[in-house]
């Protein structure tokens, strides 16, 4: 078998942590590290490196420094894609980006390696057709589309630049047997199918979690405590807690003008993270939640800590994701994976990818998106749910992630498609502890 190397390209998770993209790069790393690859194949990690400070990512030595820790031991090779544009959400930088990358894929063939590039999201999307005249009839290059947003879905900003590419990327695949879409999720591969005429057979990727990922483990109580007297959250009610960009499309507004309709005595933890400190959506949410009359706490930082601290305390009562549109929508299962012990029930909006995941009454709440009044009532019914009801739906969604969300396998699904066999290096078994 020809030697072989994956490249696993995206934007955020190496020096950057600002959403799902990077915690899916994270979870792909913890996966490698958990599979054995067939002999003569190795893993690459590409991201962009900004010679210069660029809005919209904010470059992190702190997690560069961990990164690099974390990849040394699974034993995958850094790449960095440099690019001198000012902003990364530009077609220029996603160009710039895509052709540095195409460069280290030619000294991969140079070197006579079979070389599979697993292109993450919208940075990405210009990677096919920019390598057609480079590759386009070379069998050893394999450009794998890994999209998990699209500028199409309901409730989404207008982005034109990033819907031509999108729709160009489809197009790609659809024509050359060497582009491949994954498919991560029911719903999203529907969504590609009906507004970009998707009509390739996607490759199995379902989009997953890292079950082993210390990250994932619940706090205990004296860490618990510790991080939310640090941050200012106090315990003495319920709490009720949000977490997501402060882009429209995840709902916060919507969860903001519902907290006036909530008859609960609690307090709202919502975390809202801005792209830039100026960001209008969140200045409008600031607004908002101003006008409900309510306690709450704004976190206008991505905090980990803090997000695992609240999803592990036994004072939180829910967790609330209320996107208007969701092609997966990764917080169910961490919360699920923080909260195995004590924590939150999931209370989501029944759209997209989020109804995939939760069983409506079962282990989790579903309500219409954008409904302040449903929204409202939903919280009112998990606060009022009895402490040992709210254990079991806790424990169902947790179950059901690792039933269905092991990243392990599920990036061994693609890996087998792409004619790579593995197999799970031996580890604590996942099933361990899972209650009946």
């Amino acid at each position: 078998m020809k030697q072989t190397t994956v490249v696993y390209a995206t934007f955020d998770g190496i020096a950057t942590m600002q959403h799902g993209i990077g915690t899916q790069a994270r979870a792909f790393i913890s996966a490698v590290s958990d599979t054995a690859l067939p002999a003569g194949t190795d893993v690459a990690l590409a991201f962009p490196r900004p010679v210069a400070q660029c809005a919209g990512y904010p470059w992190s030595d702190e997690i560069h420094h961990s990164t690099q820790q974390l990849c040394a031991s699974a034993r995958i090779q850094l790449v960095q894609l440099p690019f001198a544009e000012p902003v990364l959400w530009s077609q220029s930088a996603w160009v710039s980006i895509c052709l540095a990358l195409i460069e280290a894929v030619r000294d991969l063939r140079r070197a006579g390696r079979r070389v599979v590039v697993l292109a993450v999201d919208a940075v990405f999307t210009p990677l096919s057709t920019l390598a057609l005249a480079e590759f386009g009839r070379d069998p050893d290059v394999e450009i794998v589309h890994v999209l998990y947003s699209s500028a199409r879905m309901a409730g989404a900003a207008e982005d034109p630049v990033r819907e031509a590419w999108e729709q160009i990327a489809i197009a790609t695949s659809n024509s050359h047997s060497w582009v491949s879409v994954t498919d991560i999720g029911a719903s999203f591969t529907r969504h590609l199918r009906d507004a970009y005429g998707l009509a390739s057979d996607p490759l199995p990727f379902r989009q997953s979690v890292a079950l082993n990922d210390p990250e994932l483990m619940p706090y205990g109580d004296a860490e618990v405590e510790s991080i939310l007297e640090e941050a200012g959250i106090p315990t003495d009610r319920p709490l009720i807690v949000a977490a997501a960009r402060s882009d429209p499309i995840k709902g916060l507004h919507d969860l903001a003008d519902s907290l006036a309709l909530v008859s609960a005595d609690v307090l709202f933890v919502i975390i809202a993270v801005p792209y830039h400190a100026d960001d209008p959506h969140l200045l409008a949410l600031n607004d908002h939640l101003a006008w409900s009359g309510r306690d709450h706490v704004l976190v206008t930082h991505f905090d980990r800590s803090l997000l695992r601290a609240l999803a592990s305390a036994d004072s939180t009562y829910a967790f609330v994701v209320p996107s208007r549109g969701e092609p997966v929508g990764m917080a169910p299962q961490e919360v699920a994976m923080w909260a195995r012990v004590a924590g939150p029930v999931v209370a989501a909006s029944d759209c997209d990818g989020l109804a995939e995941q939760i069983d409506h009454g079962r282990d989790g709440f579903l309500f219409a998106p954008g409904d302040a009044v449903e929204i409202a009532r939903t919280i009112d019914h998990l606060v009022a749910l009895p402490a040992d009801e709210r254990a079991r739906v806790r424990a169902r969604l947790w179950q059901r992630v690792v039933r269905e969300r092991d990243f392990v396998e599920n990036l061994s699904a693609l890996l087998r498609a792409l004619n790579i066999e593995t197999r799970r290096r031996p580890r604590l078994g996942k099933e361990e502890g899972v209650l009946a």
